[in-house]
C-alpha cells in the first residue's frame, strides 16, 4: 500500500533538498495506476497548494518508514518470485517478524505508525480548515467594519459631521424608499391601465358579439316574414283564381240550365238529356280540379316549409362557423382578416379551407412571423393555439425579472421578439434561463457586471440584458463568458488584473468562482514574495507564472518558483554561514 502525499511529504522534509523525490516520481513505481489516475485528472480538481514542511517529531519513524517502504516493496517481489523471503520465511511472517533496518521494529509496526501519522495529518488538517473558515468570517466582518470606519473617515476628512453622515443616511434611505414606492405606484397604475383595456377590449368585443347576433336576428326576423308573407300572397292569389274559375263554372252550368230547360219546352227531350249530361261531366271535373288544385297547395306549402327550416339551419350554421372563426382571429388581432372570407363561408366553403385561405394572407404570415422562419428551415410549425402559448410563457419570464420594458412598447413589437425565439428554436426555459443568468449573475452584481463590460466593451450596461437574448449567441457561450467575468472578478478583488486571456484559459479549464477566488487569494499573499525572488533572481517570474502555477496546475511553472526560492536559500545560507540543515529547518517561514 502506497503512502499518502501527506505521508510522503512528512518523510522528504527529513531530506537535504538535493536527495529528494516528488510524489509523483515516487508513486510511477510504487502505485503505477494512482499515478496514472492523477496525472490523467484535471489538474484543477487536485488544486495544488503549497504545504510547509516540519521537521519535529519525525526523525527516527519518518525516516524508519521510508526504510520500510523499500523493505517492503522487496518482499512484495520475492513473494512474486518464489512465494518465500530469502530468509526462508513466508511473505507474511517476514512481515510480521522481521525488524526493518536500524529501527527495531518489524514492517507491520512501521506502517501502523504511518497510518497514525496520516491520521494525525488529517485531523490537523481538519482543525486547520476549521480555523481557516473561522478567520475568514472574522476577516469578513473585520473588513465591513474597516469599510465602514473609512467611509465615516472620509466623510469627516471632507468636512463632515456624523450628523451629516446620519442625515445624508436617512435622506438616502428616504429616497430610496421614495423611488421604490414610486415605482410600485407606477407599476400598479400599468397593471390597472393593462386591467382597464384588456376590460374594455373584452366588453368590446361582447358588445359587438351581441351586436352581431342582435342583427343576424333580427335579419332572420325579417327574411322569416317576407318568406311567409310571400306564401301568403301566392295562396291567397291561388284562392282569388281558384274562386274565379269557380264562378266562371258556375256561370257556364247556369247557361247551360237554362238551355236545358229552353230544349225541353220545346219538346226536344233527347237533346236536353245529352246537355244535362254534359252539365254534370263539368260538374264532375270542376271538383276534381278543385281537390287536385288544394292538394298541389298543401304540397307544395309543406316542401316549402320544409325546404327554409333547411335553409335556415344551413344558415345558422354557416354565421355561427363565422363567427367563431371571427372570434378565435380577434384573439391573435387578425379579426378583419375574417370579413374577407364570410361571403366562402356563408356560400358553404368549410371552415378548414377557409382558415387555409386566411394563412395565406400577409398579415396572417406576419402576425406569426416565428412560423414563417421554421417554414423557411424546414421545420415543422405550431398550430395557433401553441404559438400564442409559446408567447405568453416568454412575456411571463419579461414580467418575473422586472424586463417588460425590453418587449417594446407595442404589441407588436414583442411579438416580433417573441417570433425570433420560436423561429430558432429557443424554448421559454432557455429563455428564462438566459433573462435569470444576466440579470442574477451579471446585472445585479455590480462586481460581475463591471468585468464583464470590461472584457466585452461591445456591450454596454443598458443594452446587457438584450445582449443575452439574442438567438446568435448560445446560452453555453453566454454562460462561459459569465464565467470569464467571475474570474476577472476575483482576481480584481485581491487588487490584481486577470487579463481576458488567462481568464478565458481558467473558464475552459473548469475553472469555478469559488475556486478562482481562493487561488487569487493565494496569489495575492505570495506574489509580493514571488516578485522579490523575480527581481534578485533575475528570473522572468511574475503574476502569470503564480497563475500557471496555481490555477492551471503547471508544474513547470512551480519549479520555477520553487528554483528560484532555492536559489534564494542557497545564496542565503553562503552569505551566512549557514549549512544546509541548518537552512532545511528553517524554510518553512516563507517561499525565500
Amino acid at each position: 500500500m502506497a503512502y499518502t502525499q501527506a505521508q510522503w511529504n512528512r518523510i522528504q522534509s527529513t531530506l537535504d533538498p538535493d536527495a529528494r523525490t516528488s510524489y509523483l516520481d515516487y508513486l510511477k513505481s510504487a502505485d503505477p495506476a494512482q499515478y496514472a489516475k492523477l496525472t490523467k485528472s484535471n489538474p484543477l480538481q487536485n488544486f495544488k497548494t503549497s504545504e510547509s514542511a516540519t521537521t519535529s517529531g519525525t526523525d527516527s519513524s519518518v525516516s524508519a518508514a521510508e526504510s520500510a517502504a523499500a523493505a517492503r516493496a522487496k518482499l512484495v517481489a520475492e513473494r512474486a518470485a518464489t512465494g518465500m523471503t530469502s530468509s526462508g520465511q513466508t511473505p507474511d511472517d517476514a512481515y510480521s517478524t522481521n525488524k526493518v533496518g536500524t529501527t527495531g521494529k518489524t514492517q507491520a509496526q512501521l506502517d501502523a505508525e504511518a497510518g497514525a501519522i496520516a491520521a494525525k495529518t488529517a485531523t490537523d488538517k481538519a482543525a486547520a480548515d476549521k480555523a481557516a473558515a473561522i478567520a475568514a468570517k472574522d476577516k469578513a466582518v473585520a473588513d465591513a467594519k474597516t469599510a465602514a470606519a473609512k467611509a465615516v473617515a472620509d466623510a469627516v476628512q471632507a468636512g463632515k459631521t456624523p450628523a451629516q453622515l446620519a442625515a445624508e443616511a436617512a435622506a438616502k434611505a428616504a429616497a430610496d424608499k421614495a423611488a421604490a414606492d414610486a415605482k410600485a405606484a407606477a407599476d400598479k397604475a400599468a397593471a390597472d391601465a393593462k386591467a382597464a383595456a384588456d376590460k374594455i377590449a373584452a366588453d368590446k368585443i361582447a358588445a359587438d358579439k351581441a351586436a352581431a347576433d342582435k342583427a343576424a336576428a333580427e335579419a332572420k326576423a325579417a327574411a322569416d316574414k317576407a318568406l311567409v308573407d310571400k306564401a301568403l300572397a301566392e295562396k291567397a292569389a291561388i284562392e282569388k283564381a281558384a274562386a274565379d274559375k269557380a264562378a266562371a263554372d258556375k256561370a257556364a252550368l247556369a247557361l247551360l240550365q237554362q238551355q236545358i230547360d229552353a230544349l225541353k219546352a220545346a219538346g226536344l227531350l233527347a237533346e236536353a238529356q245529352r246537355v244535362a249530361d254534359e252539365m254534370k261531366r263539368l260538374e264532375l271535373q270542376a271538383a276534381n280540379d278543385a281537390k287536385a288544385e288544394k292538394l298541389r297547395l298543401e304540397t307544395q306549402y309543406a316542401y316549402d316549409m320544409a325546404a327554409k327550416e333547411k335553409a335556415d339551419a344551413i344558415k345558422i350554421e354557416r354565421v355561427s362557423a363565422f363567427q367563431n372563426l371571427k372570434l378565435e382571429f380577434e384573439k391573435y388581432g387578425l379579426g378583419s382578416l375574417v370579413d374577407d372570407v364570410e361571403a366562402l363561408i356563408m356560400n358553404g366553403t368549410p371552415r378548414s379551407e377557409a382558415v387555409l385561405k386566411l394563412r395565406k394572407t400577409s398579415a396572417y404570415k406576419l402576425r406569426f412571423a416565428g412560423n414563417e422562419i421554421r417554414l423557411a428551415e424546414g421545420k415543422n410549425l405550431y398550430d395557433e393555439s401553441t404559438y400564442l402559448e409559446l408567447e405568453n410563457d416568454f412575456r411571463t419570464s419579461f414580467e418575473a425579472y422586472g424586463q417588460k420594458a425590453l418587449l417594446g412598447k407595442t404589441r407588436e413589437s414583442a411579438q416580433a421578439m417573441f417570433a425570433e425565439y420560436i423561429g430558432s428554436d429557443k424554448s421559454p426555459d432557455e429563455i428564462k434561463n438566459r433573462i435569470k443568468l444576466a440579470v442574477d449573475e451579471v446585472s445585479n452584481r455590480k462586481d460581475i457586471r463591471d468585468e464583464f463590460l470590461k472584457y466585452f466593451p461591445e456591450i454596454t450596461d443598458s443594452d446587457l440584458v438584450s445582449y443575452f437574448l439574442k438567438p446568435k449567441e448560445t446560452l453555453s457561450a453566454l454562460t462561459a463568458k459569465v464565467r470569464v467575468a467571475q474570474i476577472g472578478s476575483a482576481a480584481s478583488a485581491q487588487g490584481l488584473n486577470a487579463s481576458l486571456a488567462t481568464a478565458t484559459d481558467l473558464e475552459q479549464l473548469g475553472l469555478t468562482e469559488q475556486q478562482a477566488r481562493t487561488g487569487y487569494q493565494k496569489i495575492a499573499t505570495d506574489l509580493p514574495a514571488i516578485e522579490k525572488l523575480g527581481d534578485i533572481d533575475k528570473t522572468d517570474i511574475s503574476q502569470t507564472t503564480a497563475e500557471n502555477a496555481y490555477l492551471k496546475g503547471l508544474a513547470s511553472e512551480q519549479r520555477k518558483i520553487d528554483q528560484a526560492a532555492q536559489r534564494e536559500r542557497n545564496r542565503f545560507a553562503e552569505s551566512s554561514g549557514m549549512n544546509k540543515v541548518s537552512l532545511t529547518s528553517t524554510k518553512a517561514a516563507g517561499l525565500i
